[in-house]
């Protein structure tokens, strides 16, 4: 959805990661909390402040670090965002099974197969293996958002069966019928 959305709407200028000032808010918030940092960033760019929750650790150091680095509301950076101009018209569409029970149950065999059944087989393992190599850390964005952190939880199968939905609630698709 993210290349769709950069491909339709443009992509955002904004300053890139910078890990010191990134360490020095995440020292920040070990000291007065996420909602503190939340009400920072309230003060700050308001705009922002009120679409974030006040424990989304990552968006509000992310927002706070892009005000640091620019001087400016993170709010007023995405406003100034062109759309692109596209050479041709965009169809928005998304395929659905008609049968979402078949849908589920092929989501808990998947989940199966990623958990394996033999030590060399399935995320437990593969997590391992990435563990093993030394560049990972539960901090990395992609590792918390992802079912390394969870794996081998049966909260993967629900996660999973939840992210396979949201495409259902998309009011940017249009959505044939099966027939």
């Amino acid at each position: 959805m993210m290349y769709f959305k950069g491909l339709v709407a443009g992509l955002d200028d904004l300053p890139t990661a910078d890990a010191a000032v990134r360490a020095r808010l995440d020292a920040e918030a070990a000291r007065i909390g996420w909602p503190g940092m939340h009400d920072k960033l309230r003060a700050l760019d308001p705009v922002t402040a009120a679409r974030l929750a006040p424990n989304d650790a990552q968006r509000i150091n992310r927002a706070l670090e892009i005000i640091e680095l620019s001087g400016q509301p993170m709010s007023a950076l995405l406003a100034r965002r062109e759309q692109p101009e596209l050479p041709f018209e965009l169809v928005s569409f998304a395929l659905e099974p008609s049968d979402r029970a078949v849908l589920h149950e092929r989501i808990a065999l998947r989940f199966d197969q990623m958990l394996g059944d033999s030590d060399d087989e399935g995320i437990v393992a593969e997590v391992a293996r990435l563990r093993a190599r030394g560049d990972l850390s539960p901090n990395l964005p992609r590792c918390a958002a992802s079912a390394i952190a969870r794996a081998g939880t049966t909260s993967m199968a629900g996660s999973t069966a939840r992210f396979c939905e949201r495409p259902a609630s998309s009011p940017r698709a249009s959505w044939p019928s099966a027939s």
